[in-house]
């Protein structure tokens, strides 16, 4: 109520009041302002504002235009001029914002708005400062302003999103009016103005990093490998160790693949299945569980206090919850009940009293629609409803169908909430969806979850009327729907939520987190049709990294051939083999094996046949001694010096790597690489157990796709350096 409508009209009123009161000093500046300055007079900037949106910021003007001899604009520190530096240090360059105020653009208190560019930068949380209108003056401004880090401004900013309070506005301006006074907290460091926000270091700031492994149990998870996907990417992105385990009455299904471990079970209500899986919980010690089957839902809502006794919570709302989605009356009741609009459903064609045409579904005896008809007039009605069981009739809605993905926490509260209108599909889609921010279907939905209180995930099924522009909701599912993924690629993470949960991380609700208007389209795999494309910068020689663009913030190296010389590796495993096998008998078998490695022939088959001592165990007996053994390699000559300057020019060093995990991480551990890069991925590991491995090599993105979110860099601020030049001519990621 007070930060929808109070906090409002609080806003103008005061505007208004200042603005007259004022209006003698803004004059007056103004002179002064020409006098000394020239024009313009009031500095013009766009800046990001209330869910992004761009608005014109006003700001007397501070500084000169003085340029060099190369027509640049000078240094701050010299075009900003004493008077520039009196208007600053007592705010009175920010006396124009009272229109900014009064136009809706901003409030007097909330977060500073920052420059566009830092929206690029932000991590999900930081993300979050912008879910108010931003301010004249905030908890960080009182808390430090210039003179505190940005990640500690960003945390003052988030603590004001979350307890925005009348009585908190009218402290944060009491104590603005008193750091003014006394010029508090202006500048950092004595410098004129902060150093610009670069994105927050992982490493050092980063709420993830614990050593808990996070253990899940999917049931029947089916064909929703995407879905899989998504709970993989979230973990790379987060850095955080998650354990999957799939657990099927078919042991084949694909998503299974991603899991790390998988489990047949016995089919949903034969003796066992429970039994088995309380029995899987406790073995693997698994803390979420998450269904996705509706005869399993409904049966696991029934026992969820025997999971809980193993330490295991079910990710399903209520058992009383859980039955009356399996019954569309009920669920009609219940949309009505929540305060929102539903068609009146009946069973019996002798129930229908209301207006044609009117909506026939035929029902299985679990309640699915297996078929629907639209029936013009009551003679049809009974003429196809008589060829049937198990019907439900209901008035016919015209107008455009949406899908409404929920998320929420453990005590039902909302996190996520994300509308999706359906649109024709065209060419080889299966369907198409387009991802919209509507405040009055958010609004029904928070009613629907206020009365429901759900846990974990929800798919809610409406239709907007054609005629009226009413929402009527139809259907509520109690798990994550076939199209779910499109909302958490839209940037709704649920599984990301999820394991901050697991992690005992406190989450509120997060509006309008999926892009607005983005579409998808589903083939064998959404795929995201509109959104910005932009390339990863490609460097080919190290020294071109001296003269790097100083947009670049981030550089990714490949590690084997780029850092240091694959052949060296392969001849200090020869020497292992000569050194510890049955070869060593043979003279000059290291020679031997390198002559052939530099003719391009397979070494070990080429040397064995030679010498007459070839056969399969052999083979594998010199293969795993070199796979095993500890390399003697060295890095290629200026590498480390690079890093040093890549970090002295405060920029982040990454290293992906594709590979045998174990091998890569001995050559890793041989050139000392830990201790002089920020991150290091291991793409083999990204499939798991079970997965195939050629799904995360390159030239696939997603590994970079981690290390961009990893660093809350953007593409275009990001370089590759590798001799994958396949990698580097393809590789485009979504900025």
């Amino acid at each position: 109520m007070y930060q929808h409508i109070i906090k409002r009209i609080f806003d103008i009123l005061l505007s208004l009041i200042c603005i007259i009161v004022s209006s003698p000093f803004l004059l007056l500046i103004a002179i002064l302002v020409r006098f000394k300055l020239g024009t313009p007079i009031i500095f013009k900037q766009e800046r990001p504002g209330f869910h992004n949106k761009i608005f014109t910021l006003y700001k007397f003007r501070t500084m000169s235009d003085e340029r060099g001899e190369d027509g640049k604009l000078l240094p701050d520190s010299i075009r900003l001029t004493r008077f520039g530096q009196m208007l600053r240090s007592t705010s009175l360059d920010e006396l124009p914002e009272f229109f900014n105020i009064l136009f809706g653009h901003m409030s007097f208190v909330g977060p500073r708005p920052l420059l566009n560019q830092y929206i690029d930068v932000y991590n999900h949380r930081q993300m979050r400062r912008h879910e108010v209108r931003p301010g004249l003056t905030g908890l960080a401004q009182i808390n430090g302003r210039n003179a505190i880090s940005w990640e500690e401004k960003f945390e003052f900013d988030i603590q004001y999103v979350e307890k925005i309070s009348f009585l908190l506005d009218i402290r944060i301006i009491a104590n603005t009016f008193l750091k003014v006074v006394s010029r508090a907290g202006i500048n950092a460091y004595e410098s004129v103005t902060a150093d610009a926000f670069r994105g927050t270091n992982r490493r050092r700031f980063s709420k993830y990093k614990h050593d808990k492994q996070l253990r899940i149990l999917f049931i029947s998870p089916d064909n929703r490998l995407e879905l899989m996907e998504t709970f993989l990417y979230a973990a790379g992105v987060m850095g955080t160790d998650v354990y999957l385990v799939g657990a099927s009455r078919n042991e084949k299904d694909p998503a299974l693949l991603k899991c790390h471990q998988r489990y047949e079970v016995p089919k949903v209500g034969e003796n066992g299945y429970i039994t088995k899986l309380l029995s899987i919980c406790k073995k693997e010690k698994i803390e979420v569980l998450i269904p996705f089957n509706d005869q399993e839902i409904f049966l696991l809502s029934q026992r969820m206090d025997d999971f809980a006794a193993v330490g295991t919570r079910v990710l399903i709302s209520k058992e009383e919850h859980v039955t009356f989605c399996s019954n569309k009356i009920w669920t009609a009741h219940f949309f009505r009940v929540s305060g929102v609009l539903s068609p009146q459903a009946v069973h019996y064609i002798q129930d229908y009293k209301e207006d044609y045409p009117c909506l026939l579904e035929v029902l299985d005896e679990r309640d699915n629609i297996v078929d629907s008809f639209k029936i013009d007039n009551r003679k049809d009605l009974y003429y196809i409803a008589e060829k049937y069981n198990r019907i439900l009739v209901r008035p016919f809605i015209e107008g455009t169908l949406y899908e409404i993905d929920v998320f929420c926490d453990y005590s039902g509260n909302p996190v996520y909430i994300t509308p999706k209108v359906s649109e024709k599909a065209r060419g080889q889609e299966t369907s198409r969806f387009r991802v919209v921010n509507d405040e009055q279907i958010e609004t029904e939905v928070k009613r629907i979850i206020q009365t429901f209180r759900p846990v974990g995930p929800l798919t809610i099924k409406m239709t907007k009327q054609k005629k009226t522009g009413r929402n009527y909701y139809i259907r509520v599912e109690p798990r994550f729907g076939d199209n779910a993924t499109i909302a958490i690629k839209a940037g709704a993470d649920a599984p990301a939520a999820l394991y901050q949960m697991m992690l005992g991380m406190t989450i509120g609700y997060r509006p309008n987190a999926a892009d607005h208007n983005t579409v998808f389209g589903q083939f064998e795999k959404s795929v995201c049709l509109n959104q910005a494309e932009q390339p990863i910068h490609e460097i080919t020689s190290f020294t071109d990294l001296y003269e790097i663009n100083p947009s670049i913030d981030t550089v990714i190296f490949d590690l084997d051939d780029t850092l240091y010389s694959e052949r060296d590796y392969l001849r200090s495993g020869y020497h292992e083999v000569a050194r510890k096998t049955k070869l060593r008998k043979i003279p000059q078998v290291f020679n031997k094996l390198c002559v052939a490695l530099e003719k391009g022939k397979p070494p070990f088959e080429t040397v064995l046949k030679e010498v007459g001592a070839y056969s399969e165990e052999m083979m594998e007996l010199c293969e795993e001694t070199v796979r095993f053994h500890k390399p003697n390699i060295e890095l290629y000559d200026g590498v480390q010096e690079l890093f040093f300057e890549l970090h002295k020019q405060k920029r982040s060093v990454g290293i992906i790597t594709d590979g045998d995990p174990l091998v890569q991480r001995a050559k890793v551990e041989s050139l000392g690489l830990e201790s002089m890069v920020d991150e290091i991925i291991y793409t083999d590991e990204l499939a798991g157990d079970n997965g195939d491995v050629t799904e995360f090599r390159a030239p696939n993105d997603i590994p970079l796709l981690i290390m961009k979110k990893r660093f809350q860099t953007t593409c275009r601020n990001m370089a590759f350096v590798g001799d994958d030049k396949k990698l580097i001519r393809n590789q485009s990621m979504l900025g």
